[in-house]
């Protein structure tokens, strides 16, 4: 469905944010 698509690509942008932070630290 549209609704986990985006759910999903939520996840990942979320994801790689989390990811950023914690290579920057």
């Amino acid at each position: 469905t549209i609704i986990s698509i985006i759910l999903f690509i939520i996840s990942a942008i979320l994801s790689m944010r989390i990811y950023e932070k914690k290579e920057s630290m």
